[in-house]
């Protein structure tokens, strides 16, 4: 028969074995979890990609006749704007790969407008992203003036990108329909 104390030493083993056992379930267990949460913090990290702005990398210029209401999407024509007319122009932003993105919260934005005809006049809005496009007064016909906008956008905690600059799509001042006429004398 075994003795006192080797039943106590067999019984101490089997808590020992159970003690064990339950480590390495405990264990598995923790493995699991960190495995899990590294899960989760890799699609945290994934969504808030999605959600979160490429950074700027660029800009671009959209104009919109501001009479009709329609932007004007024609592939090698030069946008047509009326000798009374009045156009929009507005930049939009780009991240590296050109595609369209957005500046950080709170940004400021200043732009600087020009023209390359004085046919063509551009008027910054306070906004830094629009600007009001008009014939000279008087109106002259005008042929493939193009719009520029150079561009800083200043970061909520003072970092700058830009200036970026861009350039909008050709433009003609056109003449509008008949509003009078004239009559003109030769002699015979």
């Amino acid at each position: 028969m075994p003795s006192w104390s080797e039943v106590q030493f067999k019984a101490l083993l089997r808590r020992l074995d159970h003690i064990e056992e339950s480590q390495a379930h405990l264990l598995a267990g923790q493995k699991r979890l960190i495995v899990e949460q590294n899960e989760v913090l890799l699609n945290t990290a994934k969504l808030l990609d999605l959600l979160t702005p490429a950074p700027v990398a660029g800009i671009q210029i959209t104009i919109e006749d501001t009479d009709v209401k329609q932007k004007v999407k024609t592939s090698g024509v030069d946008f047509q704007l009326l000798d009374s007319g009045k156009a929009l122009a507005t930049v939009g932003f780009v991240d590296a790969a050109g595609l369209p993105t957005t500046p950080q919260s709170g940004a400021s934005i200043a732009t600087v407008w020009t023209s390359s005809d004085p046919g063509v006049v551009v008027v910054g809005r306070t906004d830094g992203l629009n600007a009001d496009v008009s014939p000279a007064v008087p109106p002259v016909l005008v042929t493939g003036a193009v719009i520029s906008a150079s561009t800083t956008i200043t970061n909520p905690d003072g970092t700058t990108i830009g200036p970026l600059a861009a350039s909008g799509n050709p433009i003609d001042v056109v003449a509008g329909g008949p509003a009078g006429m004239s009559i003109a004398e030769s002699a015979q």
